[in-house]
């Protein structure tokens, strides 16, 4: 299972460099190679570790932690239309780095995992997607959610972080489970990954104009 999810972020990956040469205007699109390809090593990385004996890989996770919702929500900030909403994401990028900084070396981190800072990162993601979608439903004109990166984006960024938050806010109570319970778990989450970069590649793809032929020929 998890060879198949590294091959769907490397998919994923190789999507998104055609989405940074067809849409130069939007500037989450150029930098979103570069995010991908520094996941797919973490998780190769981290996946390494994790098969060698008494070796922890959750400090690279932790680390990690940081960039991802620095980039999740630096990007989301841009798909946003309020300028208080934007300013108040604005300051949880200051802040959360820090916060979770702090966390992982004085506080929860030093004997688990620091899931207060992640939980709290997950909901900030959460509800910055849901307000994107409420900003959707205030829109005076017609927009092409099928054709807009942002929505299936938001989509998959809302789903994974909403199903993911009860196993990660209480994860130290979850590692304590026999083996097998963690493996069943450990599956489901691989399939709420998967399912979120599938929904990234869409979202880099949605833009092609796919020739006259191919309407014709399934129509």
């Amino acid at each position: 299972m998890e060879d198949f999810y590294h091959i769907v972020i490397l998919i994923s990956f190789i999507l998104s460099l055609f989405a940074k040469k067809r849409n130069k205007e939007e500037g989450y699109l150029k930098v979103f190679p570069f995010f991908l390809l520094l996941t797919l090593i973490v998780e190769l990385i981290g996946t390494y570790i994790s098969e060698q004996k008494n070796h922890n890989n959750q400090i690279l996770y932790s680390l990690f932690a940081i960039v991802e919702f620095t980039f999740y929500t630096w990007m989301l900030r841009g798909f946003l239309i309020s300028k208080k909403v934007r300013k108040l994401i604005l300051w949880a990028i200051y802040l959360f780095p820090i916060m979770q900084l702090l966390n992982i070396f004085f506080f929860q981190g030093k004997n688990g995992i620091p899931t207060i800072t992640d939980s709290l990162s997950y909901l900030i993601i959460v509800t910055c997607c849901t307000y994107y979608f409420y900003e959707l439903l205030l829109l005076t004109h017609s927009v092409k959610l099928l054709k807009e990166p942002a929505f299936w984006i938001c989509t998959g960024l809302l789903f994974f972080y909403s199903f993911s938050f009860p196993f990660f806010g209480f994860s130290n109570f979850i590692d304590k489970l026999p083996k097998k319970y963690l493996y069943y778990l450990g599956t489901i989450l691989n399939y709420t990954n998967i399912f979120l970069y599938t929904l990234f590649g869409i979202a880099f793809t949605c833009r092609i104009k796919w020739p006259k032929l191919i309407y014709t020929k399934f129509s």
